[in-house]
């Protein structure tokens, strides 16, 4: 089940394979608008956790996610860091969070993924396809 979480849940960043906990001065950060995150959940415990932000823009570097954390928010849906702890799991959030996605106005939802073998792999096989890649990261869209 998706469930959106709140810096209550801090914890789970610590685990963020992708971005460093730091990546905000205080790792709640990640928690308020224009930033999100949200847990899938089976019997209670998280087995996946994605990191969002509401871009006005595509972010291609983590200075750019900075900036827009102080800015208003966008209608760029950005998952800028997911990881799992059960096989699967990942996945159906994801699925999950592209279907909330299908919902908004103008469904739009672009990532800002490393440049890994892992990442293309992930978003590849879930439908994406490269928008852009860039020095510092790969861009992947997903139709909706």
């Amino acid at each position: 089940m998706l469930r959106k979480l709140t810096d209550l849940n801090v914890g789970v960043i610590e685990d963020d394979p992708v971005r460093s906990p730091f990546l905000f001065t205080d790792a709640r950060r990640r928690f308020h608008s224009p930033l999100l995150v949200y847990g899938w959940i089976e019997d209670e415990d998280i087995q996946a956790v994605v990191c969002l932000a509401f871009c006005p823009y595509i972010p291609q570097t983590e200075e750019d996610l900075i900036e827009i954390a102080e800015g208003d928010p966008g209608d760029i849906i950005v998952p800028y860091s997911l990881w799992s702890y059960s096989k699967g799991a990942g996945t159906k959030l994801l699925q999950a969070i592209l279907e909330l996605a299908s919902q908004t106005e103008e469904p739009r939802v672009i990532t800002m993924s490393p440049k890994t073998k892992t990442a293309e792999r992930f978003h590849t096989n879930n439908g994406a396809v490269v928008l852009s890649v860039n020095e510092h990261s790969i861009n992947y869209a997903y139709p909706l």
